[in-house]
């Protein structure tokens, strides 16, 4: 039987089944909605154990990947900005002391180039909202656009996710 794999050997073979697989998916091998092979088909595959190949399963996982569904088997899926949430939270969480220090400058180098792609792609109704939105807070509280802070989010006017793939799922 060909096998789109190669055998795997070293300690850490969990670890080299989920870099194969993670290859195949960035390479467009594996697309979202694919099903993996059956556990048992991956360890033959891999001539591995079922337990490597279920910790690869869950590194995989993890990175927003893959989605194990008891019974229906390991799809492709692409829910990696997901898990990039997920990993900010736990690190907020772990380390409250730095981490809002670190997100606030970690915000300060992603915002700007985020809301520029933003803006152009954005629709001119997506446009006219956010024009709107600026209009209707410049009139609320009567204050010229010069001393407005210099960081604002106006993501709830921001285009729809779509526009930055990162950010769409």
């Amino acid at each position: 039987m060909p096998t789109m794999y190669n055998r795997v050997q070293s300690s850490k073979v969990f670890e080299q089944v989920a870099e194969q697989i993670e290859q195949r998916i960035l390479r467009g091998e594996l697309h979202s909605g694919d099903r993996l092979p059956t556990e048992r088909e991956l360890c033959e595959m891999f001539q591995v154990s079922r337990t490597a190949v279920r910790e690869a399963m869950k590194t995989l996982a993890q990175k927003g990947l893959v989605e194990m569904r008891p019974g229906r088997g390991t799809i492709v899926i692409n829910a990696t900005s997901r898990a990039m949430r997920q990993s900010l939270d736990l690190m907020m969480r772990v380390d409250q002391t730095t981490s809002s220090d670190n997100l606030v400058e970690v915000r300060e180098i992603f915002e700007p180039e985020i809301a520029a792609r933003a803006a152009s792609r954005a629709t001119r109704e997506e446009i006219g909202a956010l024009t709107a939105a600026v209009d209707s807070w410049i009139a609320h509280y009567m204050m010229p656009l010069a001393i407005l802070p210099p960081i604002m989010s106006f993501t709830a006017y921001w285009p729809k996710p779509r526009t930055i793939p990162c950010f769409s799922c």
